[in-house]
């Protein structure tokens, strides 16, 4: 969600954004004609799960972010070092990215611009990549073969080699 609040904040303060880099992120999260994304479907029934048992519908999105046990159990013990988000803001999460869709602003983002995208990613799928192009053409868009939806911990050296690259251009 965090690359939806950036792009939003890029789009209407471009003054306050000199670069912008998203990662594993998406203009628009569900599933549209022309655009691939989540069913809304998967999101409703994330919803109705929540309410039944929190604790094991959080793992299960847990799992959807890695493909690995070792990167899913660093996740798991981030998420449980701290209390658990309550069931209404884990819902209103969900309802945002259920609605949120900003594939058509992306044409006021007129900063540098980089996408990083995960190849094995089963939440932004790569195949995002050809139509991200079309709304938002200047922008570089990388992917990271066999990483999921968090490159940072699953391919730390491949994903700061291209940070820092985008960061050091003119």
């Amino acid at each position: 969600m965090g690359g939806l609040i950036a792009m939003w904040i890029a789009i209407h303060y471009p003054e306050a954004v000199k670069k912008i880099i998203l990662v594993s992120s998406t203009p628009c999260f569900m599933e549209k004609p022309n655009w691939p994304g989540i069913q809304s479907k998967t999101l409703t029934e994330f919803k109705e799960s929540l309410k039944k048992d929190i604790y094991h519908t959080i793992l299960r999105f847990l799992s959807l972010q890695s493909n690995t046990k070792s990167h899913l159990r660093q996740l798991r013990s981030i998420l449980l070092a701290k209390n658990l988000p309550t069931i209404e803001a884990l819902i209103s999460g969900l309802d945002l990215l259920h609605t949120t869709d900003l594939r058509t602003q992306l044409l006021d983002i007129k900063c540098p611009a980089l996408f990083i995208l995960g190849r094995a990613d089963t939440l932004v799928p790569i195949s995002i990549e050809k139509f991200l192009r079309i709304y938002i053409s200047h922008a570089q868009i990388k992917s990271i073969s066999q990483a999921a939806h968090i490159p940072f911990i699953s391919h730390t050296p491949v994903f700061l080699k291209i940070i820092m690259e985008f960061l050091h251009e003119k």
